[in-house]
């Protein structure tokens, strides 16, 4: 468990990531978490599952493993299914159901 970030040596066309939170785990999958804050319940529109989704690539690309990716949102009012999360985000979860 932890955090992780690629940042891209100067000059290079690698873009650059950071998960705020991922969990390595035995069942052969690594969970990376993407943390929200809103008062109001998060929707993932076009431009952020973009963003989401060049994190997974830079994550896949530069993190060598053999485990399956996938993705989990935290928020702190919930998230909102949308036609951009549906086939991205594997779980939601409210940040209070962590403690």
């Amino acid at each position: 468990m932890g955090s992780w970030r690629y940042l891209p040596k100067k000059g290079s066309r690698d873009q650059g990531a950071q998960i705020d939170l991922l969990f390595d785990r035995d069942d052969g999958i690594i969970t990376l978490c993407e943390i929200k804050f809103s008062e109001k319940v998060f929707t993932v529109d076009k431009l952020y599952a973009k963003e989401l989704a060049t994190k997974l690539t830079v994550f896949e690309k530069h993190f060598k493993t053999n485990k399956k990716v996938q993705l989990a949102m935290i928020t702190f009012a919930g998230m909102k299914d949308s036609i951009w999360s549906e086939d991205l985000v594997a779980q939601d979860l409210i940040f209070e159901e962590l403690f």
